[in-house]
């Protein structure tokens, strides 16, 4: 479990405050995360190396043959 913003960040490649606004908004965006406190938020791992493949996978396109 990774319970830094700055592992998050790096992982995903994304500012700080995208993950504070994941987290904030309702029904909560990003990947799946458990609040332990106000100050205490846990991402799986695994959660977030699916989200970066997610993320390079969709950013990759296929030239289209005419």
């Amino acid at each position: 479990m990774t319970d830094t913003i700055g592992v998050v960040v790096r992982l995903l490649r994304v500012d700080p405050s995208s993950v504070r606004r994941w987290r904030a908004e309702r029904p909560p965006q990003g990947p799946p995360f458990l609040r332990l406190s106000d100050r205490v938020v846990l991402y799986d791992d695994n959660d977030l190396k699916e989200r970066r493949l997610c993320r390079a996978l969709s950013s990759w396109r296929v030239p289209l043959r005419g």
